[in-house]
């Protein structure tokens, strides 16, 4: 499943804009490895470290998939469900980020 979260540009920052994609099951691990639980990232985070490399996140995909669970078909249904509200918080983050761009206010 490939999540698509709209973001704005941060005009006047002297930030290079970037298409950035995340695998989040990538990043979900990395945490867990680096901060002792796993996380799985959100657009407002994503834009927040890339502006600290030098980069405005102008479009952000963000990837997930579901683990495999030994053909158990409701550990699977519940799988699914937990990436399909994760794909609607990406989403609702992105939207209120893109938001605050837009109307100029920064975090």
């Amino acid at each position: 499943m490939i999540i698509s979260a709209p973001t704005a540009t941060a005009p006047g920052r002297g930030l290079t804009p970037a298409v950035v994609i995340v695998d989040a099951q990538n990043v979900r691990g990395q945490a867990r490895e680096v901060l002792g639980s796993p996380r799985l990232p959100n657009v407002s985070g994503i834009r927040t470290a890339l502006q600290s490399l030098g980069f405005d996140a102008v479009e952000t995909y963000i990837g997930i998939g579901t683990r495999a669970v030994r053909n158990k078909t409701p550990e699977l249904r519940r799988e699914v469900a937990r990436n399909v509200e994760y794909a609607r918080s990406v989403l609702k983050d992105g939207r209120q980020d893109s938001g605050r761009r837009a109307a100029g206010q920064q975090r």
